[in-house]
């Protein structure tokens, strides 16, 4: 007996099950968006769009992780354009591919590249506004296990975002590709993570006029929340991942210690009444703790009027869970039929908003395709044809430039003092940059006059090919431009980059990563990084640092001192 064809939601969440393999006849390079990892790590796939009766559906297909390579899905290219075959089945699924926009290759008037400020994921314009989350300078690092936030900012985006910056990539994003919705997010910060998206939030609303949605890690003092919302934010995001405790205390080290589910939840609710029904997400993770507990998870959500965004787990290359198994289709079936009946049973608006396609995650919206047939789908699908007509008035409003309500005599926000942070206490310091405090090197110039190291870089290279020749083994080290860049004779993907990160300091940074697998993708999957006074380093270390690159960044041999997060950017 032959399996039924997908639609469009079933053969996404396939896909993201499952991932894909690339065929030979593909011709992304010229095609494609390029592969972003960038925030979370999500986006490290392929940008794709399943056409589909009810509507056209974006993802982010897995093509770059070890699953993936085993993966029945094959997409390729024809006379009829690209397509998703399914090697189980023999059925071809026709997609489109969205191109790459003009601006990405573009530089801002600071001489920022603009797509290290910002992405398209999906339709959506997505900035991460911060440094790394202070949850991975700890010692132990208490970041998620899933996450490689802080493995990416610095890496494959610049370390911090400048408001101009932004400003002219939004405004880039809206007048040539149509983006409608602006998302800011950040890991953890101290306490300062509202703050830091005031003058984000400020001059989006006044100088680009678009949605803004903010995604921030929660706060007690609550009034914050109504202070953003007269600047005029549309949308919050609540990432509290687990429903079960037991799940969220294992996952999420960080913000088990600092925050706890029940933050999470008074700040979801508290929003939830502030903004009405459909504005505010809880956003979860399927795939990892049990099904029940993603399903109670979908039914709080629903149940304070907010609307479940669903993430099926991706085992992202370089985060702790990357030997993590992804979940099975049946499940993921299961759970996102049941979004769809939380939805319907609570009347939230799904899809009222204009032109707002979030590739990483199956929206709710994606789950009409799998409605069971009856007057309940049909009542729920005339209310939600009633609410995208009813809104777009609102939604025409909110996006117009232009001061909003009590910000507009409110004052501009000044810059975020550069202050150090103790993350063990979530203290601030007194602004002093040690470069052994990664926390307070965070906040510190990086560019501080300091008397150099009298042992010269070039003598720490030459130490380092005596190393890499000591070992027997064809490394291939090739220099230019003050960084050193070490490959392993049998590994293909795994690369060292050996450089200075702070023009006039003394230390360096041996930075670990894999290359795309993509040829015409300049991302990079970072393991993390050494940084070391020149004189200080040893010969054994730097024979452990081969050895690691050599054995493909074995997590259980990973050197002494190493950093899953940076302070700086890393060269190309």
């Amino acid at each position: 007996m032959s399996l039924p064809r997908h639609n469009p939601c079933e053969l996404e969440i396939d896909l993201f099950c499952n991932g894909a393999r690339l065929d030979p006849s593909c011709t992304l390079e010229e095609d494609a968006r390029r592969v972003a990892r960038t925030r979370a790590g999500l986006g490290s796939g392929l940008e794709i769009v399943i056409p589909g009766r009810l509507k056209d559906i974006w993802m982010n297909v897995p093509v770059e992780e070890d699953f993936a390579a085993s993966s029945p899905y094959v997409i390729g290219r024809d006379a009829g354009g690209y397509h998703a075959h399914d090697t189980r089945t023999g059925y071809v699924y026709p997609i489109r591919i969205p191109e790459e926009p003009a601006w990405y290759g573009r530089r801002t008037a600071r001489g920022t590249e603009m797509s290290k400020v910002g992405v398209l994921q999906g339709t959506y314009l997505g900035i991460y506004i911060a440094n790394s989350c202070l949850f991975w300078y700890s010692d132990p690092p208490q970041n998620c296990r899933f996450c490689t936030t802080g493995s990416n900012v610095g890496v494959n985006e610049v370390a911090q975002k400048d408001v101009a910056d932004v400003i002219e990539v939004a405004r880039a994003a809206k007048e040539e590709s149509g983006v409608t919705f602006v998302h800011l997010n950040s890991g953890h910060q101290a306490g300062r993570d509202l703050a830091l998206a005031e003058p984000y939030v400020r001059a989006l609303k006044e100088e680009v006029g678009v949605l803004v949605g903010v995604q921030l890690m929660p706060s007690k003092d609550l009034r914050q929340y109504d202070r953003l919302v007269e600047m005029g934010v549309d949308h919050f995001s609540f990432c509290y991942e687990f429903h079960s405790p037991e799940a969220f205390a294992r996952y999420l080290p960080g913000k088990e210690r600092w925050f706890g589910q029940k933050a999470f939840f008074e700040a979801m609710e508290h929003c939830a009444n502030l903004l009405g029904k459909g504005a505010v997400s809880g956003e979860i993770i399927a795939g990892v703790e049990p099904v029940v507990d993603t399903m109670r998870a979908i039914d709080y959500i629903t149940g304070i009027g907010a609307f479940p965004t669903v993430c099926i787990f991706r085992p992202v290359i370089g985060a702790e869970m990357e030997r993590h198994p992804s979940p099975r289709y049946e499940d993921m079936r299961a759970v996102f039929e049941h979004v769809y009946e939380a939805c319907r049973k609570n009347r939230i608006p799904i899809g009222a908003a204009p032109n707002i396609e979030v590739s990483l995650v199956v929206q709710p919206d994606d789950t009409r395709y799998l409605a069971r047939p009856g007057m309940a789908a049909w009542t729920y699908e005339s209310f939600l044809a009633a609410a995208r007509v009813g809104a777009m008035p609102l939604f025409a409003r909110k996006s117009r430039k232009g001061p909003r309500g009590a910000a507009a005599a409110a004052p501009q926000a000044a810059p975020l003092p550069q202050q150090a942070v103790d993350v063990s206490t979530g203290a601030g310091g007194n602004g002093a940059a040690h470069d052994s405090d990664p926390a307070q090197a965070a906040a510190a110039p990086l560019t501080a006059v300091a008397t150099p190291s009298p042992e010269p870089i070039a003598t720490v290279f030459a130490r380092l090919r005596h190393a890499a020749a000591e070992t027997s083994r064809p490394f291939r080290l090739e220099e230019r431009g003050g960084v050193l860049d070490v490959a392993p004779p049998n590994r293909e993907r795994c690369r060292m980059k050996v450089f200075r990160p702070r023009e006039g300091k003394d230390r360096l940074c041996a930075f670990f990563y894999k290359e795309s697998n993509l040829g015409w993708s300049r991302d990079r999957y970072s393991y993390g990084a050494v940084e070391f006074l020149p004189a200080q380093v040893t010969e054994t270390d730097m024979r452990t640092w081969l050895d690691w690159l050599d054995g493909g960044f074995d997590p259980d041999r990973r050197p002494p001192r190493l950093k899953k997060a940076f302070l700086y950017s890393i060269p190309d």
